[in-house]
């Protein structure tokens, strides 16, 4: 009985993303975390804010001690009908772009990255969920594209 009442609870809990967030939406209340070399862990936090109006995304680099060595968050929004988003980081950088389901993916082409001096520097992602627990983000332009997969952390 608690654990229904528990889980009815956190259904109710989650707020009404709109439309355009919607596809977005399992990434809410959970931790993505990917793993490369040297034990540099990746781990991406979700939220829905302001209602479910924005998703927020607080993102964390750490080396292989434990040390965050870089931090970014990202916010998405719907805009018109569109998810828009802007990213800062630790760096003093700031990207800004839409994302347009593309079939099962999440395309992010058009995203653009401008560092601390102003230079600018495309940022094209796709994103794909590749199962409950993980999704796939290939960064990068066409051909060169790397890809990185994130699980869910429990």
């Amino acid at each position: 009985m608690i654990v229904v009442l528990v889980s009815f609870a956190a259904a109710v809990a989650q707020p009404m993303l709109p439309v355009s967030l919607q596809p977005l939406g399992f990434l809410i209340g959970h931790c993505w975390r990917s793993e490369g070399a040297g034990g540099v862990t990746d781990t991406h936090c979700y939220e829905a804010i302001y209602g479910g109006r924005h998703i927020r995304d607080v993102h964390v680099v750490r080396g292989r001690d434990g040390t965050a060595t870089y931090r970014g968050e990202t916010l998405y929004s719907a805009i018109g009908g569109k998810v828009s988003y802007t990213y800062w980081n630790s760096d003093g950088g700031v990207a800004t772009g839409t994302m347009r389901m593309s079939g099962p993916k999440f395309d992010f082409s058009d995203g653009v990255y401008a560092d601390p001096g102003g230079k600018r520097i495309p940022v094209p992602a796709i994103w794909q969920r590749t199962g409950v627990d993980s999704y796939e983000a290939a960064n990068g332009p066409e051909g060169a594209r790397r890809t990185v997969r994130f699980v869910r952390v429990r």
